[in-house]
């Protein structure tokens, strides 16, 4: 979900641009359909993920759906934020846009994307520079929050911390510090940054947790640092401009990670990867089953607004003539 297409696709030939999105969305695709195989492939990590997610507790599993949504919601509060700089845009709306952008965007050529942003220019005022803009934006407070979030595990580890709940206040104090110095902003536009960074990297918490719970789920011991550093290793592959959502990307960049650190799981030292794909293809499979009712909603819910400011413009032609 925070996967941003950079702001350079916008120029060039439109044919070219298609283009590259359609190869973008195969190769995504590809890489998915790879991961699955060498999960598949590796019998005895998916054999046994399978096992500890049939075994496992129910609220285990209640958490990774609770998570995307968080997820939706913070994203939400954040790009609202930062187009309440450049137009009018209610949060309700804006949740309904993100959620539907979020399906979307698993189709080729991002079309959640450029449906919001067009979107936001004919009904919200908010023209596609000032789009461009918001998306640089939410691109650089990312930034910020994986960039605070890898100091932290810097300095952690040069002090040796272990403690858990010393690192899951790493994840979670900042966010609410952030919150919290919110109002002592002087300037409405500091105000904005300040509440938007806080919502990315609270952000990056709900990712932590999410991988957290994911390799839960499947049997694995992920401690809050490595649950940070898989979300960071995550993000990073969001952002890059392949397929939507980083699809297929994002499974890979975890396994691998998974397979460079095998003392993050709890399968024998060659199932690294296969145990790293399993999870977020777990992670995958519970954001989709968010994504489609949620998408599904906001899409409804956006083209009811849409029929709804229509009436209103015939009504108020048909007044004036």
């Amino acid at each position: 979900m925070t996967s941003i297409q950079p702001i350079a696709d916008s120029a060039g030939p439109r044919v070219g641009r298609k283009m590259r999105a359609v190869v973008g969305s195969v190769v995504g695709a590809a890489l998915l359909v790879a991961a699955v195989w060498t999960a598949s492939a590796q019998e005895d990590a998916l054999l046994d993920g399978l096992r500890a997610m049939r075994a496992a507790p129910w609220w285990l599993v209640g958490l990774t759906i609770a998570f995307p949504i968080g997820n939706l919601i913070v994203v939400s509060i954040a790009f609202w934020l930062l187009n309440s700089r450049h137009g009018s845009v209610r949060l309700d709306e804006m949740g309904a846009l993100i959620a539907s952008a979020w399906l979307l965007n698993y189709l080729p050529l991002r079309p959640g994307m450029f449906g919001r942003i067009a979107y936001h220019k004919k009904y919200n005022g908010i023209g596609v520079k000032a789009s461009a803009r918001v998306l640089a934006e939410s691109i650089v407070l990312t930034g910020v929050a994986i960039a605070v979030l890898g100091t932290a595990i810097i300095v952690l580890e040069w002090l040796g911390s272990k403690g858990g709940p010393v690192w899951w206040a790493v994840v979670v104090a900042p966010a609410i510090f952030g919150l919290a110095g919110w109002r002592a902003c002087p300037t409405r536009a500091s105000r904005i940054y300040a509440g938007a960074a806080a919502m990315k990297y609270a952000d990056i918490g709900l990712w932590s947790l999410r991988y957290w719970a994911v390799f839960s789920l499947i049997g694995g011991d992920l401690g809050a640092r490595e649950a940070v550093a898989v979300a960071i290793v995550s993000q990073l592959a969001l952002l890059i401009p392949l397929a939507g959502n980083g699809l297929g990307l994002r499974e890979w960049a975890v396994g691998l990670l998974a397979a460079a650190l095998p003392t993050w799981y709890s399968g024998g030292e060659d199932s690294g990867t296969g145990f790293g794909l399993t999870a977020d293809l777990v992670n995958r499979a519970s954001e989709i089953l968010v994504a489609v009712p949620l998408g599904l909603l906001g899409t409804i819910a956006i083209a009811h607004v849409v029929r709804a400011r229509s009436v209103r413009v015939r009504k108020s032609g048909a007044a004036s003539s």
